[in-house]
Order: C-alpha cells, then structure tokens, then sequence
C-alpha cells in the first residue's frame, strides 16, 4: 500500500473476457447505440430505435412488441403476459431449432412451425 492510505494496482485482461463499452445517448436521454470491443477481439455495434413514447421498438435486428398499456410483450426471445394491475404474470421463453434433418427427408419446415415455448411463471 502507498502511503496515504491508496493503493496501487494492475489490471490483468484476458483475450475474450474483458471489454471496452461505450454508449451514445440521444437528445432525451434514450439509449441509441453501444459499441462493445472486447480486448484482443473485434467492435461490435447495436443500435437502438426508439418511440414516441420512447419504448425501445428495435434494438439490432430485433423487433419489440407492446400492448396497449405499455407492457412490453415480446422482446425478440421472450414473450411476457400481464395481470390486470401490470403485474408480470408469465414469461414464455421463445426456442427456435430442429434436429438435423435427414438426406432423404421431405422439405424442411419452416423456423416459425418448429416454434416452442418454455413457461416461466411469476408470482
């Protein structure tokens, strides 16, 4: 320890493990856009839009979906339903895959029929 009471130290970072974010802000304050760069590694960028009522609509690729009180209902992997006090009653975990299909199978379904849902429930 350095006198004075502070400390000195290094810091130790791992290819992969440790990052660099930044975030850029719009006018009003709503999140638009991180830049994460992890050491060792290339920048990523995901970008925010935002409504009127500033809810995040898309962030990436990703859409998301609100009801007509605000509750956001879907967040691209998640779907949410409400009580009637907009309390989180349930979440269903989206899982999206098939098996591998076999050469002489007949035309693969499309992602949206092999759809499931894994039930979270809230109290």
């Amino acid at each position: 320890m350095a006198s004075g009471g502070a400390s000195i130290s290094s810091a130790i970072t791992l290819p992969g493990v440790d990052s660099v974010y930044s975030w850029n802000l719009d006018s009003l304050g709503n999140w638009h856009k991180t830049t994460r760069t992890p050491v060792g590694g290339a920048e990523t960028t995901e970008v925010r839009q935002h409504n009127k009522l500033h809810q995040i609509t898309e962030f990436g690729a990703i859409e998301c979906l609100y009801d007509t009180n605000g509750n956001m209902t879907d967040d691209g992997s998640r779907e949410f339903t409400y009580d009637a006090f907009n309390r989180v009653k349930e979440v269903s975990l989206k899982l999206v895959g098939s098996p591998s299909p076999s050469p002489s199978a007949s035309p693969s379904p499309s992602p949206g029929a092999l759809a499931g849902k894994n039930k979270v429930y809230v109290r």
